[in-house]
């Protein structure tokens, strides 16, 4: 029986007292890439094409226009919010949803 190694993308301990300090002592963090923008979930985005261009632009299975489409967090993968966010040809605007529902 084999076992497999754990996942570099593994989460964060959930306790975060003194015992789950002493557990992760002496592990080496390593630092993701930064974001452009960090976006919440519960939270939505709309995205865009950058000003000035006039064909759509498709990414993640979907085509974007001048025209802002806006898409709930909680419904892209990461994978594909990092696509949107590291397109240049693409504005990516993070939505409070709170904020919009006069919460």
């Amino acid at each position: 029986m084999s076992k497999k190694p754990k996942s570099a993308e593994a989460a964060p301990p959930a306790s975060t007292g003194p015992a789950a300090t002493e557990a992760t002592a002496g592990t080496t963090a390593v630092a993701a890439p930064a974001a452009k923008t960090v976006v919440q979930p519960g939270w939505s985005i709309e995205v865009a094409t950058r000003k000035g261009r006039t064909q759509p632009r498709y990414r993640i299975g979907r085509a974007f226009g001048p025209e802002a489409v806006s898409i709930a967090v909680d419904d892209l993968t990461s994978d594909q919010l990092k696509a949107l966010h590291d397109d240049a040809e693409l504005v990516v605007t993070p939505k409070d949803e709170s904020e919009e529902n006069g919460n």
